[in-house]
């Protein structure tokens, strides 16, 4: 694939079934931070904070949906999914009877639920019938 220099007009904007624009979203291999399209010089780069650059090169479609399929495979192969019952426990633990089945056990967190000059909500989960 030739590297050709393009104008921001040139460059091919994929489209979903809808006929929206779809916007792709690159991120940098050194510091995974988002990366953002800058020109300089009249040719588009992405760029990042650490000084890694990406030229833009021109494209074409059947290029963008492979690699968005390649991109979804790789996601597919790497996604797990964990039940519930499986999930750490990543809220700390207290002792409160729970109303429904009386266990004295539960994990608890807390929420701003309404305006920043309302107190927080707390919030308690029994640790054996899952009841908030």
């Amino acid at each position: 694939m030739s590297v050709s220099k393009i104008k921001k007009s040139e460059l091919l904007t994929p489209i979903n079934l809808r006929g929206e624009k779809i916007r792709m979203v690159n991120f940098c291999p050194k510091c995974s931070n988002l990366l953002r399209k800058k020109m300089m010089k009249g040719i588009y780069y992405l760029v990042c904070r650490c000084g890694y650059e990406k030229e833009l090169i021109n494209i074409n479609r059947k290029q963008i949906i492979k690699d968005i399929q390649r991109k979804k495979e790789a996601l597919n192969n790497n996604l797990i999914i964990v039940p519930n019952k499986e999930k750490i426990l990543v809220h700390p633990k207290t002792s409160n009877i729970c109303p429904k089945c009386g266990y004295k056990e539960a994990v608890y967190w807390q929420e701003q639920l309404f305006s920043a000059d309302e107190p927080m909500v707390s919030f308690f989960r029994c640790l054996k019938c899952n009841g908030v």
